[in-house]
């Protein structure tokens, strides 16, 4: 009885807690990042800042610039999956693009 209690409550935080980081369904992280993202709520904020403003700049751009802003993406993500499960490479990662989104946002 003891251990179906212990195992109810467990099952019941895990259902309350967050199954979605801002670009990616935590339910289908299979990358050791992705599974350290869904993780750490530190990571998981950064994620939705990062995302927040790439989505921005992706509804705003367009031609040339939208092209460029996307490959851009992609060779980041690249970079960031390398970091594995280290928290702090993830975490430089993010803030390193936070930073180039920024500039992405206010200098065009």
């Amino acid at each position: 009885m003891k251990k179906f209690v212990v195992t109810a409550v467990f099952f019941a935080v895990m259902a309350g807690s967050s199954t979605q980081a801002a670009s990616f369904n935590c339910r289908y992280a299979k990358l050791p990042v992705e599974v350290a993202i869904c993780q750490s709520r530190e990571l998981n904020r950064l994620d939705e800042i990062m995302a927040r403003k790439y989505y921005r700049l992706k509804r705003r751009l367009g031609g040339n610039d939208w092209r460029e802003l996307r490959s851009e993406q992609r060779r980041w993500q690249r970079r960031r999956n390398r970091c594995g499960y280290d928290r702090y490479c993830i975490e430089d990662s993010y803030v390193y693009r936070i930073r180039a989104l920024n500039h992405w946002l206010f200098d065009r």
